[in-house]
């Protein structure tokens, strides 16, 4: 309900409140349109942002953000830089990110991800060893990353049809299947 010149802007202070410090620049501003969903399951947090074409960029913040960010390619193709790593996503590819690391990202055609925000205090107890993973890419089309891709896909696209009790409970399937992958 934004107009087309004040999209942008305010779609910058979202992200960067909701997901992580970001400069957002659309490839068609005057036609930008973006969405955010959000959803908070015990420790972890979802977002999923729906965009038009863009390049995203996040120079990191010193210090500890707090959280590793996982995403994970819904619709379209993102191509991602991050911790000295260059790939493309495709629909199910997934990796990690660490928001207080530099980032870009860019996509030609229309996208959403689904951002699984991670606390750094159960990723030290429970997997410590996922921070070395930050860039790599897991593909979501075979093998273990199928599993987890296809978990976190058919759980995001339930909870927007029903949000009951059995969504605070998803952390309990999260982590081990995030071991897993």
């Amino acid at each position: 309900d934004v107009t087309a010149l004040e999209r942008l802007p305010f779609w910058n202070q979202l992200a960067s409140r909701m997901v992580a410090p970001l400069e957002i620049e659309a490839m068609d501003p005057e036609r930008f349109e973006a969405r955010l969903y959000r959803r908070r399951i015990r420790e972890c947090e979802i977002v999923s942002p729906i965009s038009a074409p863009a390049s995203i960029s996040n120079s990191g913040q010193p210090g500890d953000a707090g959280v590793l960010n996982l995403q994970l390619q819904l619709v379209g193709r993102t191509r991602n830089f991050t911790n000295g790593r260059a790939c493309e996503l495709e629909e199910g590819d997934f990796l990690l990110y660490d928001p207080s690391q530099p980032l870009r990202l860019s996509f030609t055609e229309p996208t959403q991800v689904v951002v699984l925000r991670l606390p750094l205090a159960q990723i030290e107890q429970r997997l410590p060893r996922l921070r070395q993973l930050a860039g790599v890419k897991i593909r979501g089309d075979r093998g273990p990353g199928a599993v987890f891709s296809s978990f976190l896909r058919k759980a995001w696209k339930q909870m927007q049809i029903d949000d009951g009790d059995w969504v605070e409970t998803l952390d309990e399937v999260i982590w081990p299947l995030l071991d897993m992958a």
